[in-house]
């Protein structure tokens, strides 16, 4: 019986030892296959609505937002509003390019950059932003690095003409069966846009 008890006790001993060596060794990064994967999966993904928090910093101002963002390949409807629900701006596409309600005044215009920042005063770039916010590039020259820890994005570097912007990655939320940007911080001169994101949908 002792003998028993002893040959037990070793086999406690043991597989404690054997769960202490599994959980204290850290998550072995994702393979150049499985992120070239990832960058795949998430140019398929064309249908998509997030809401959330917006914040906009440029030295001493602060500004911040509620964010609704619906896109798919047919229509772009993006919405942020104050605390008290408050409409600050509506972005969405129409059938001669997009109309921007600011102020209770509507204006349209064929190109999305120019009519945003014309008319608003915010320099968002939601033509990349649609990729950025997945974890993506927009262009092929942009930069992507990944965290060596879990395999995912870390940080997109994007040259625009003169200007360079930098997206950073604090956390992601799985939906479905993917790993989406839930907390990211976009970074050009002396701006910087944060986004928190609550709600993450998907119809990929």
């Amino acid at each position: 019986m002792k003998q028993w008890r002893i040959i037990a006790q070793a086999a406690v001993i043991s597989t404690i030892l054997s769960a202490c060596s599994l959980f204290s060794q850290p998550p072995e990064p994702q393979s150049v296959a499985a992120q070239k994967l990832r960058q795949q999966q998430m140019a398929e993904i064309s249908e998509w609505l997030v809401k959330g928090k917006m914040a906009f910093m440029q030295g001493s101002e602060r500004k911040s937002a509620n964010l609704y963002w619906r896109h798919n390949q047919d229509e772009l409807k993006l919405n942020l509003t104050t605390f008290l629900g408050v409409n600050v701006l509506s972005l969405s596409s129409i059938d001669s390019g997009y109309e921007l309600r600011v102020d209770g005044k509507r204006y349209t215009g064929p190109q999305l950059q120019p009519l945003l920042a014309g008319v608003s005063g915010i320099e968002l770039p939601v033509d990349d932003l649609t990729y950025w916010i997945k974890g993506a590039k927009a262009k092929s020259q942009d930069a992507l690095f990944f965290n060596s820890e879990n395999g995912l994005p870390a940080r997109i570097q994007a040259l625009r003409g003169n200007r360079m912007w930098q997206v950073d990655y604090q956390e992601f939320t799985k939906v479905d069966e993917h790993y989406m940007p839930s907390k990211l911080t976009l970074k050009h001169g002396q701006l910087t846009i944060k986004l928190a994101i609550t709600d993450w949908q998907l119809d990929d």
